[in-house]
């Protein structure tokens, strides 16, 4: 989807944004000034205009029966649940509460054990998994076809409210963990997006307008020149990097390929497509930051300091993040940020994005089965996916709620916290595959990403290994 060209005061906006990058100080003209001390964020105390966010309307997702209205008999349960990392688990405790007022004779223990994946897949073969688990997209596929998941297309059909929670949740995230095969392998729970965050003292300092303001225009070309108007240097030492380039799959390159018009593998799932030429362009745009231009942060650099110890000492200008970032940089509150939207391609004029979508699985082998399904449709609900949103935990799938997350006067700053939302509008599913897990994907590609930006190997070079690796593993893992 190509973005409006800028007319009106989006080109007043362009032309105040040139003059600021060709006017003033460049990169050897700030080299004399150091980076600041350590700071801390502040909350920007002015009114915020909220954007009213549409709510989508999908389709309906499934048949519901006149069962629907029957309620299972539940036993007396208690029922183990787990994801992969703490931050949520607060929140999903609250939601565990709730259901045990409406249902007594339920208990949900929320757990978030360390080395997850490794523990669950164990778990699982020795028939000690927990009742219910997290998935993530990029993994429901392949744990599906090897029967890791229970089919809850049986639950789907006959539950009326489910229906229509469905109805108002995100249709991206429904079909996902809704079409495999034609069947539910889990219910979707929460998303990711991505965006940048930056530093809006040190935008300001270097007479560059908010980012926020630009947003609609701007593109590879500005960001670029913004990049390397905020670097700065005291002789040899870089004091202050203007843009993290080499920030994974993730958050990283994989929104930039997607920019250029390419992607990591073709929509069959079965093709790695990685050394296209789109690819190669945006892997050399970001490799040069770090390479040629010096204005993103070295290996050397980040081995004492990662990039949000970085952002936070006011050494790292600009940084990709996720959404999953808000709340935390919202607690180190010592000077202004916000985030905005990736920009465009200068050719393609499209944005690029990336989501993992999380949903809520059930264990085939649950003595628990009407017990379980009890707690993953009641996350479905609008009284545990606002629990999400107003902890300001993750980005809750059904749309009303995202309303209440998106919303900085409801969920705090920053002032653009609904870029976040719009980056929906270009953003697809991390890529996954059938047959291979995640970790087995990450292993195709994550040294080939290192020698590129390192310099160690060309793009060209690094790109061609990387595909050849990730064909194999696809070629290997298929039935």
């Amino acid at each position: 989807m190509k973005n409006p060209g800028p007319t009106g005061n989006r080109m007043t906006r362009r032309k105040l944004l040139r003059a600021s990058l060709i006017g003033g100080a460049g990169v050897a003209g700030a080299a004399a000034l150091a980076g600041c001390g350590e700071t801390q964020i502040v909350e920007v105390e002015k009114e915020v205009v909220v954007e009213k966010v549409v709510t989508q309307v999908v389709e309906k997702i499934v048949e519901v029966t006149a069962a629907a209205e029957m309620k299972p008999e539940l036993r007396s349960a208690n029922l183990r649940f787990q994801l992969w990392y703490p931050t949520p688990v607060p929140a999903l405790k609250n939601i565990a509460d709730l259901l045990n007022q409406k249902y007594p004779q339920l208990k949900v223990e929320v757990e978030a054990p360390g080395d997850y994946w490794t523990k669950l897949q164990t778990a699982i073969a020795g028939g000690a998994a927990p009742d219910s688990w997290w998935m993530n997209n990029v993994n429901v596929w392949a744990w599906a076809n090897k029967g890791a998941l229970e089919d809850l297309t049986p639950y789907v059909k006959k539950d009326m409210q489910v229906g229509d929670d469905l109805e108002q949740t995100w249709k991206t995230s429904v079909d996902y963990y809704g079409t495999f095969q034609g069947k539910f392998w889990g219910l979707p729970s929460m998303y990711t997006t991505v965006a940048l965050t930056y530093n809006e003292e040190m935008v300001t300092e270097a007479g560059i307008p908010p980012l926020r303001e630009i947003e609609q225009e701007w593109t590879w070309d500005d960001l670029l020149e913004i990049g390397l108007k905020l670097t700065k240097k005291d002789g040899d030492e870089t004091t202050q990097f203007g843009f993290h380039s080499t920030n994974g799959i993730e958050t990283g390159w994989l929104n930039w390929v997607r920019s250029a018009g390419g992607d990591f593998i073709d929509e069959d799932n079965r093709k790695s497509i990685i050394n296209s030429p789109e690819a190669i362009e945006a892997f050399q745009y970001l490799a040069d930051f770090r390479l040629k231009h010096g204005a993103s942060a070295s290996p050397a650099v980040l081995e004492s300091a990662n990039t949000g110890q970085l952002f936070f000492s006011r050494r790292l200008a600009i940084v990709p993040e996720g959404s999953w970032r808000l709340a935390n940089n919202a607690k180190n509150q010592e000077f202004a940020w916000d985030i905005v939207e990736m920009p465009s391609h200068p050719r393609t004029g499209m944005r690029g994005g990336t989501t993992n979508i999380c949903g809520m699985a059930m264990n085939p082998a649950t003595e628990y089965k009407d017990e379980t399904w009890e707690w993953l449709k009641f996350n479905l609900g609008a009284e545990a996916q606002n629990i999400l949103a107003t902890t300001n935990t993750l980005n809750p799938v059904r749309e009303s709620s995202g309303k209440l997350y998106f919303d900085p006067a409801v969920a705090g700053g920053p002032p653009n916290r609904q870029a976040l939302f719009r980056a929906r509008d270009y953003t697809r599913a991390l890529p996954a595959d059938p047959y291979a897990t995640w970790g087995e994907l990450v292993k195709a590609w994550v040294d080939w990403e290192r020698k590129i930006f390192t310099g160690e190997l060309t793009v060209e070079e690094g790109l061609a290994g990387m595909q050849m690796q990730e064909q194999e593993l696809l070629d290997s893992t298929a039935p």
